[in-house]
């Protein structure tokens, strides 16, 4: 399952800022952010059509660079699964990743749409733990690259929550941003 957006600038900011779509996945702190997409150059009243997959997946990691297949996680209603050596366990919005035999692999990324949206270090016998939200958040203007970290420092006030789960359509437009005495914040309106 998935949802078709559509995102529309309607902002007529001269500058043309990027939007950056991210989630917040760590569950004990909100640091190491990561771009999942980020819409650059969008010009006023140009449209750019995406969709969000509903389901995740992941995908392992060794020092040198190297990935193994991306897999999807198994359905949330399992309470555990074991895969190459990888305990899996669900736990309502939380999802915990054990290493549970020696391997090359030390680190672990979670994926939606096939794009890096997390990624922890992976130690032998240690869980760590990704936030299962479907809450995304929406930022104008952040001058971050596509899987990039966010730092949440570089956060602005136009962030903007938002979940696609159930919804088969969405739309987003970006307003404000204009020049001169009646400017407004940039914003964002759903539809």
């Amino acid at each position: 399952m998935h949802t078709d957006i559509c995102f529309k600038n309607l902002s007529l900011n001269i500058h043309r800022p990027s939007v950056t779509i991210f989630q917040q996945t760590q569950v004990e702190n909100s640091e190491n952010l990561i771009a999942w997409t980020v819409i650059q150059q969008c010009q006023y009243r140009w449209n750019h059509p995406f969709c969000i997959e509903w389901g995740y997946s992941y995908q392992l990691a060794d020092p040198h660079g190297n990935y193994s297949a991306a897999m999807p996680l198994p359905p949330r209603h399992l309470p555990e699964t074991e895969n190459q050596g990888l305990r899996i366990s669900c736990h309502t919005e939380q999802v915990f990743f054990t290493k549970t035999v020696a391997s090359k692999y030390t680190e672990v990324v979670l994926l939606k749409n096939g794009r890096m949206i997390a990624r922890q270090p992976l130690a032998f016998n240690t869980p760590v733990a990704f936030l299962l939200s479907e809450t995304f958040y929406l930022c104008a203007d952040l001058r971050v690259r596509e899987g990039a970290v966010i730092h949440t420092h570089n956060i602005n006030a136009s962030l903007t929550p938002f979940r696609v789960t159930g919804q088969k359509k969405l739309n987003i437009v970006m307003c404000g941003g204009q020049p001169g005495t009646e400017s407004t914040p940039l914003s964002f309106q759903f539809s």
